[in-house]
């Protein structure tokens, strides 16, 4: 994967004190909609910094899914919402190592992923190449968008990428034999 790819949703290297926030609140009922804005901010995997205040680095592509957030908050009858861009004053190095935690948490599950599926391949005796490869794309994939959100390289990141590539690698030596 090319570096271009990783570094669309990623903060500059000198302004990772330059945060979006999304300052919002939603009533709690009916429950629907909250639950509708909990999933929308947890599919962004965004930092919840406290009740109604998610962080996210810089971006345009986050700056246009938080807008979206935003105004479908604003929509809701008793919802408010704002997005700002604010320069973080103090405690920066905190928020990048939360926001770095989340990141290794997500890697941490495509590593696992990616052994589970390595041990129920080799349990079946014989591998089936086609489910290999197709399995090695949705990883890759998935890899990718993690990558996207990792603005401040995560440290859990190398091993994820050597996971995906190593099921790769199996799977395509599996695909000669």
């Amino acid at each position: 994967m090319s570096n271009s790819v990783a570094r669309t949703h990623a903060a500059p290297e000198d302004a990772s004190n330059t945060w979006l926030l999304l300052s919002y609140q939603v009533p709690r009922n009916p429950a629907a909609q909250y639950m509708n804005v909990y999933r929308r901010l947890r599919s962004l995997r965004v930092l919840h910094v406290r009740a109604g205040l998610a962080a996210m680095p810089v971006g345009a592509q986050a700056e246009e899914a938080l807008r979206t957030v935003a105004a479908h908050i604003n929509a809701i009858d008793g919802g408010s919402a704002i997005l700002l861009r604010s320069d973080v004053l103090n405690d920066v190095d905190h928020l990048v190592e939360a926001y770095n935690d989340e990141r290794n948490v997500e890697y941490d599950e495509l590593i696992d992923l990616c052994a589970r599926l390595e041990t129920t391949a080799g349990g079946r005796g014989r591998r089936d190449d086609l489910a290999d490869r197709r399995r090695h794309t949705r990883l890759a994939k998935q890899l990718d968008a993690i990558r996207e959100r990792d603005a401040f390289g995560a440290p859990r990141r190398q091993a994820a990428d050597e996971a995906v590539s190593q099921y790769g690698a199996r799977s395509r030596e599996g695909a000669t034999r």
